[in-house]
């Protein structure tokens, strides 16, 4: 990351309750966990913020303060996070099990239609003349 000495993130306004984290990358890098800290938050190399496990009090705005030592100035950015409800049967996977009776029912109806698909084979060659 160029010319970036300390990045740190925000969970809402940039005030000392509300940091998350500040990352120095010179002249040694060093991550230092704030009181807005959860546990599942992650600094990358380039200073951008990862998250894991979100869930619905993740939402909201995210503000992320540099220092550049050259020039010797501070940027900001933000980002609003909003977090969508998901529907519990796209998370989870679904275990099918026939009872006995489907089972049988399936097999049944496979063996009927190999059956049929045999009769009309062998019915066209019987109705063919002969070459």
């Amino acid at each position: 990351m160029e010319n970036v000495s300390l990045c740190w993130w925000y969970r809402g306004p940039i005030h000392k309750k509300n940091e998350i984290l500040t990352y120095q990358t010179s002249p040694i890098l060093r991550v230092s966990y704030s009181q807005a800290h959860t546990g599942r938050e992650q600094i990358q190399l380039d200073c951008s913020l990862s998250i894991t496990n979100l869930t619905f009090r993740d939402s909201g705005f995210y503000v992320i303060l540099k220092k550049r030592t050259v020039p010797n100035t501070y940027e900001k950015g933000e980002v609003l996070l909003q977090i969508k409800e998901s529907s519990r049967k796209d998370v989870e996977a679904k275990n099918i099990t026939l009872t006995g009776k489907e089972t049988a029912g399936v097999v049944v109806g496979t063996l009927l239609g190999f059956i049929t698909i045999v009769g009309l084979v062998s019915y066209r060659k019987l109705k063919s003349p002969p070459r």
